[in-house]
């Protein structure tokens, strides 16, 4: 068993922290996608409710849409 702290959102914080970077968390970024009205969110949700993997083009578009 892990103890707290040694998981990978808590190691990426740690590196965000450490090297001066921003920490995203894709989970987080998927699930606000959902809350939105308009098709990027309507699209996210479905691949989800499907237990489908998200693309790596569709996670490198949202995440494109942090820096805008």
């Amino acid at each position: 068993m892990a103890h707290p702290g040694a998981g990978k959102g808590t190691q990426a914080a740690r590196l965000a922290r450490c090297h001066h970077i921003p920490h995203i968390a894709t989970g987080d970024l998927f699930r606000e996608a959902t809350r939105q009205p308009d098709e990027l969110g309507r699209h996210v949700q479905m691949v989800m409710e499907k237990v489908e993997l998200i693309s790596d083009e569709l996670t490198n578009g949202l995440v494109a849409l942090i820096g805008r």
